[in-house]
């Protein structure tokens, strides 16, 4: 055969990924409102690039290089804090191909340091007094998981995991605040509340209520880690309540005053409260446990399936255990077929030998 006969037959069976470029080098980039980053290839990349979350823009190669602009509000960015700051933490999905997603494709973990302590706080025209808070004052709302997670490049929590949820502020002279209104979403349109707008929890065995904590500034709870069921994705969302002195104080125990509705509280405190700033974090919740308890009642299902016309269904393992008892089967029955043939042999030798024969 012509050598170049040999190469082109060679070339068929070099591996598709071979000819797709590779990852060298990411480089990022970031500031409270937007995080920029810039993924270099080996060689000209065709793909998608895109971050978890429901309203992320997608990125579509064209060169050696693609460049993605990810929203920390919408795109499941996580905000954590280390030595240096803030840091912003995204999943970056790269599908290799133009078309379809393979098991290959890579997910790269970015980090971006934000170089600061607390979020800057944009303030508007208050939306009930009309007044303006000039120096809005910092603030960020934090997601921890156990010492597990925390030391985790992707930052992935597990669904029971224990959970602190913090909010730290640093305000001006004259000014605090409360957080209110808390809640989750999945990015899909679905929500749970966790506090009303007087702060007082809505549902107590999910989240307890916020109560300030020994650092100024800050309040903190605790509870068990949860996730929604169409989405690893969990969206925390805090109004804070900005106010002039000391922000309103409400019993969340006093079961007189339980029924009285939140915008009864809000004109009550008119005169305090400045604004309502919006604070956020994203978390990723996993769940093995309890995936792997619907794959193990799927499969017994399957098992045990059954139809009217007398036909079995068997999944793939339970077809081989079958084909290896009906092996053992086969083989014990020739076994004991050679033991009686030997046994009669012999019986046979033996009258012989006896009759003279």
């Amino acid at each position: 055969m012509p050598p170049a006969r040999w190469l082109l037959l060679l070339s068929s069976f070099i591996p598709v990924m071979s000819l797709k470029p590779a990852l060298i080098d990411v480089k990022s980039s970031c500031d409270e409102h937007w995080m920029n980053v810039t993924l270099i290839f080996s060689g000209d990349f065709h793909g998608l690039v895109s971050s978890k979350g429901s309203d992320c823009a997608q990125a579509r190669g064209s060169g050696t290089s693609v460049s993605i602009a990810i929203n920390p509000r919408q795109c499941g960015i996580r905000i954590s804090k280390d030595a240096d700051g803030l840091v912003y933490t995204a999943s970056l999905q790269v599908q290799m191909s133009s078309a379809v997603q393979q098991a290959v494709d890579p997910v790269v973990q970015v980090k971006c340091h934000l170089h600061q302590e607390m979020l800057p706080i944009k303030s508007k025209s208050s939306r009930r007094s009309g007044r303006k808070l000039k120096d809005g004052g910092r603030a960020w709302l934090e997601v921890r998981g156990s010492a597990i997670s925390a030391f985790n490049g992707a930052n992935i929590l597990t669904v029971g995991e224990h959970t602190v949820l913090s909010v730290h502020t640093k305000l001006p002279d004259g000014i605090s605040g409360m957080p209110v209104d808390c809640r989750v979403e999945d990015g899909h349109g679905s929500s749970q509340s966790l506090t009303d707008a007087r702060g007082c929890p809505t549902e107590p065995s999910l989240v307890p209520a916020l109560h300030p904590a020994k650092s100024p500034g800050t309040w903190v709870t605790a509870f068990p880690a949860f996730s929604f069921p169409d989405s690893s994705l969990v969206h925390y969302i805090c109004l804070l309540m900005l106010c002039s002195g000391e922000c309103p104080q409400y019993d969340c125990m006093d079961e007189e005053n339980g029924f009285r509705n939140s915008r009864n509280f809000q004109d009550d405190s008119e005169e305090n409260i400045l604004d309502y700033v919006e604070l956020y974090n994203n978390v990723e919740v996993t769940a093995p446990n309890i995936e792997l308890g619907y794959l193990k009642k799927d499969m017994s299902d399957i098992l045990s399936v059954e139809d009217n016309s007398g036909w079995v269904c068997l999944s793939g393992p339970r077809v081989a255990m079958v084909f290896a008892l009906l092996g053992a089967l086969f083989l014990a029955a020739v076994l004991a077929t050679l033991l009686l043939l030997i046994r009669h042999r012999r019986r046979y030798n033996h009258t012989r030998l006896h009759y003279g024969l």
